[in-house]
């Protein structure tokens, strides 16, 4: 399946006015995955602001990896938070 890089591959609401949104961008000719803070505008839509990163291909699995383990982490504070 091919993505075409003027859409989303996922918007995760983050409340009412904003959300994360996750899409293939091409930089200096290459591809990226961009995870980009959206903000609502004055019509209601939502728009890129500055806050995000872009992840070069090589560092993506790397970049999994930290979340996976900052899950695993918050999982266990939680836990040892409710006892």
């Amino acid at each position: 399946m091919t993505q075409r890089l003027d859409q989303p591959i996922a918007v995760i609401r983050k409340n009412a006015r904003s959300a994360l949104r996750i899409s293939l961008v091409e930089r200096e000719g290459r591809l990226h995955v961009d995870v980009r803070l959206v903000a609502q505008n004055a019509r209601g839509d939502l728009t890129p602001t500055s806050a995000g990163i872009s992840v070069r291909p090589e560092l993506l699995e790397l970049l999994i990896q930290a979340l996976q383990k900052a899950e695993a982490e918050l999982r266990v504070a939680h836990s040892i938070k409710k006892n």
